[in-house]
């Protein structure tokens, strides 16, 4: 969607953290932390069986 920059001051809104972030802000912030987060539980999901045969490690 193209808008110029004055429609899109318009939509702009009060700011909710550190009176400087506003809510859009915010969200793509919490939202990069949880894709971060996401990743290394995933990451570190079989650390504890890094040093394990595969022919050791049960599967159901």
């Amino acid at each position: 969607m193209n808008v110029t920059p004055a429609e899109s001051r318009q939509w702009n809104q009060g700011c909710v953290l550190l009176n400087f972030y506003d809510k859009h802000d915010v969200w793509h912030l919490l939202s990069a932390l949880a894709l971060y987060f996401s990743f290394m539980f995933l990451m570190c999901l079989d650390d504890d069986i890094v040093d394990k045969n595969q022919n050791e490690i049960p599967v159901f």
